[in-house]
């Protein structure tokens, strides 16, 4: 009973949840700025996963410090956390994948009330936040063990618990190279066409990787792909006209990014003569599809609306946008990747008292 009292008390849970608080917010700050970490609904996300993963770092290190002098401890400390970024991973896969059969693929974007671009980076912050919090767990147990640590051999149960979680293991590696087998092409021409635009001066590269990936069975990696090609034709290249045909095949399909590719389309419509009547019907499509980035799609129709010196009919715009009280809005910059957002209430009346004052 002695030696038991020599064991490390169980890690201080609000600690371990400031430094999982932390982390997010340093991937924020490198993924996209404080906007990802402060926009509300994501500051919710953030919380509730410091916080379960907070309580899994606990009752993790609970059971492993109940089993400290057995024989199987040395493997349960490493196979605790490895096999809890795994499934963390495959969780979320699975979600995806469930949604997307149930033709609900968008559906948490819309919950959350993102676009595509700071939707994306949430998710790899996710999986950032699910590997520093297994090594955080690996390290602490460690650190806190190594004054403990006795000769261990490897008893039959050892082995047997090394055995079942390399089964583990090889299972998930063999899914990920049969998907990679299925996909690889179009996957890594996806990613090598996404970093090349982020990293690289050189516009036309990612465009021509873009262009390649297949159109066989017109899948989300396809209609990604022609949304960030019609992105870069307006921005990049102020192609105009070849912007909205990329963006046309995703409004005619079933693709959950079809609202995000009519906000699109009303920016670059913005820059072009004669924008009001196409603007409106795209405002139009995204109240039938419900979509969250209604509230924006409103601003930028508005804005046209004052730029043909049509008050009257921006004014009704923004009253309808005034109404929209616990909305929030995203304020985006063309030629910036910056991000930042307010009240939809709040804005359309700083905007009504613009119009009023002239």
């Amino acid at each position: 009973m002695s030696e038991l009292k020599l064991l490390p008390e169980p890690s201080n849970r609000f600690n371990t949840f400031l430094v999982h608080l932390f982390c997010i917010y340093s991937f924020c700050v490198l993924l996209q700025g404080s906007f990802l970490f402060t926009y509300p609904s994501l500051f919710v996300l953030w919380i509730t996963l410091s916080a379960l993963m907070t309580q899994f770092h606990y009752l993790a290190s609970k059971y492993l410090r109940s089993k400290f002098f057995h024989e199987s401890y040395m493997v349960t400390l490493w196979l605790f956390p490895l096999l809890y970024m795994i499934f963390g991973v495959l969780f979320f896969l699975l979600l995806l994948y469930l949604l997307e059969f149930l033709s609900l693929s968008g559906l948490i974007r819309q919950t959350l009330q993102l676009d595509l671009q700071s939707y994306s980076k949430s998710i790899y912050l996710y999986i950032l936040l699910l590997v520093s919090s297994g090594t955080l767990f690996f390290a602490r147990m460690t650190q806190e063990s190594l004054p403990l640590l006795q000769a261990f051999h490897h008893n039959k149960k050892a082995r047997k618990i090394t055995r079942t979680s390399l089964i583990i293991l090889c299972s998930f590696i063999i899914l990920s190279l049969f998907y990679l087998a299925n996909f690889a092409k179009n996957n890594v021409t996806f990613i090598r066409a996404y970093f090349q635009s982020v990293y690289s001066n050189d516009s036309y590269k990612p465009m021509k990787l873009y262009e390649n990936i297949a159109k066989e069975n017109r899948n989300r990696l396809y209609f990604n792909a022609r949304l960030r090609m019609a992105k870069m034709a307006f921005r990049r290249f102020k192609n105009y006209q070849q912007s909205i045909d990329y963006l046309e095949e995703l409004i005619v399909s079933d693709s959950p990014l079809k609202d995000e590719a009519l906000l699109e389309k009303m920016r670059v419509l913005l820059n072009m003569s004669d924008p009001i009547q196409e603007m409106k019907q795209c405002i139009q499509k995204l109240r039938e599809l419900k979509s969250c980035l209604l509230d924006e799609a409103l601003f930028l129709y508005a804005n046209a609306l004052e730029g043909k010196n049509l008050m009257k009919e921006a004014r009704i715009v923004y009253q309808e946008l005034e109404k929209m009280t616990y909305t929030l809005t995203i304020i985006s910059y063309i030629n910036s990747h910056y991000l930042d957002y307010g009240f939809c209430s709040e804005i359309a009346k700083k905007k009504m008292d613009a119009i009023e004052f002239l």
